[in-house]
């Protein structure tokens, strides 16, 4: 191929990408799951529980750009998260005979056609959504081994398979339902959808998936005026079909991803508690409170798993909570929980009790401190200090200044003339006067080294010398007479 039919070429592509654009159609898949397109909005619709109006839920779907052929969605009150893709990634890549024999036999009426598509897409167009940019969505990714494309920004026209399938929805479904809030506010007329509200949310569930089973996929679209279901059917005869995932390997590998740490309870998450004695073994040969990496199937509580560090195997832990819990998915779960939060009714004369009991137990304390006065400095350091109480209490019972009287002279001949203990004892609150290290005179003001018999002797000296042996000191030591 030339220069010039190389240019030509490439010129006629990108016109009609820039044709395709204007008129918001994107580009088309080469055959079934080759090209698949995932997107959410909320529904113009008010539905209600009962006697609850419950609002407005969003819906998440997924759309095969080659057949346009609905893949898989899921509807829920939570906000576009992975939880809500998950629900409808599941959808999309299993077998859907179960679902629709359960529906069967909840309502007792039958489909008129077939859902006969699963299998993982080659190419899955997202756009920048948090949902898409997150840990679960890249092990989703590498467990279904299909390639994740981030479309840019208000690009519209790259997903405008399934922004026309919503808009369908809408003119079919949505807005002939009373209750509808219109995607213009004008149609509403200043009417408050809530009031006319009649249709409930399980209902409304039902009647999407009927629509789409026998009205949309078996409706001849008007861009490739064939039935998606034949054209879904015509190219897997080409291409040959493609087998679901297994199970488990999907539960594990593609459920929510979470980081928690391993405790002799298990591990948590959103108070829900999993755990099992393989986790207990795990934990047994981990350090001590491990951060594990926790993943959770959001269309089954009842499990959760926990990737072995060493062997790389996932280890299965059990649904430890109460048993209401474990039957719902994780979307119901988190509905269920904001629900109840938000309708909890509130005892006032309750919480007014509550309220003067714990008033009166800081009236007895601060009571008891006003009678008390100031405690003892022992008692404060003892409480706003000690680790070792007997610091605070006991005085150290080493003094360098064992008394105010100095040493007296000693002779070793004669009797020992040390002063009398003084009765003060070790501690005195009076100041020690200064002493002389190089005296010069003694106190009786004799020069230092003379010595002579004291007039008197001490009363307590001569007590012990008539009452007790005395005691000779000589150089060689000590004898007894």
């Amino acid at each position: 191929m030339g220069h010039y039919e190389l240019v030509a070429r490439q010129w006629d592509e990108k016109e009609a990408r820039r044709q395709l654009r204007m008129i918001g159609a994107g580009p088309d898949g080469k055959y079934p799951l080759a090209e698949v397109e995932i997107d959410h909005t909320v529904i113009d619709l008010m539905v209600r529980h009962n006697d609850i109006v419950l609002g407005r839920p969003y819906i998440t779907a997924l759309i095969d750009r080659y057949s346009r052929m609905i893949l898989g969605f899921t509807i829920s009150f939570v906000p576009p998260s992975w939880v809500s893709v998950m629900e409808a990634l599941r959808q999309a890549v299993m077998p859907k005979d179960a679902l629709l024999n359960d529906v069967y036999e909840a309502t007792g009426v039958s489909f008129e056609f077939d859902w006969p598509c699963w299998g993982a897409p080659d190419q899955l167009f997202v756009d920048q959504g948090a949902e898409f940019l997150s840990i679960s969505m890249a092990a989703a990714e590498a467990a279904l081994n299909m390639k994740l494309v981030q479309l840019s920004k208000a690009r519209g026209d790259l997903k405008g398979k399934i922004e026309s399938w919503f808009h369908s929805k809408n003119q079919q479904i949505t807005h002939r339902i009373p209750g509808t809030t219109f995607s213009n506010p004008q149609k509403r007329k200043n009417a408050d959808p809530k009031t006319f509200a009649i249709i409930g949310f399980d209902e409304f569930k039902t009647v999407v998936l009927r629509w789409v089973v026998d009205v949309h996929n078996a409706q001849e679209h008007s861009s490739t005026g064939q039935c998606p279901i034949k054209a879904w059917q015509e190219g897997m005869r080409k291409v040959g079909p493609k087998p679901p995932p297994p199970m488990e390997l999907l539960s594990p590998l593609v459920g929510l991803v979470v980081q928690r740490r391993l405790l002799q309870s298990g591990v948590s998450y959103n108070r829900l508690r999993f755990n099992s004695i393989e986790f207990q073994a795990l934990r047994a040969r981990l350090p001590k409170n491990s951060r594990v990496e926790v993943r959770i199937d959001p269309l089954d509580l009842t499990q959760a798993y926990i990737l072995d560090p060493d062997t790389l195997d996932w280890v299965v832990g059990h649904c430890v909570s109460e048993d209401s819990a474990s039957k719902l998915t994780l979307a119901q779960y988190n509905f269920v929980r904001k629900a109840s939060a938000e309708q909890k009714i509130v005892d006032e004369d309750y919480e007014l009790k509550l309220a003067r009991g714990e008033q009166k137990v800081r009236d007895a304390i601060n009571g008891a401190h006003r009678r008390s006065g100031v405690p003892p400095k022992q008692i404060v350091a003892l409480v706003t200090q000690g680790t070792r109480p007997s610091e605070h209490i006991h005085r150290n019972r080493t003094d360098p200044t064992e008394s105010e009287s100095r040493m007296g002279s000693h002779d070793f001949d004669g009797p020992v003339l040390s002063p009398a203990p003084d009765p003060a004892g070790p501690y005195r609150e009076k100041v020690l006067m200064p002493v002389d290290p190089y005296p010069t005179k003694r106190s009786d003001g004799e020069p230092v080294g003379s010595w002579r018999p004291p007039a008197t002797i001490p009363p307590l000296v001569e007590a012990a010398a008539t009452e007790q042996p005395r005691e000779e000191r000589t150089f060689t030591g000590r004898r007894r007479v």
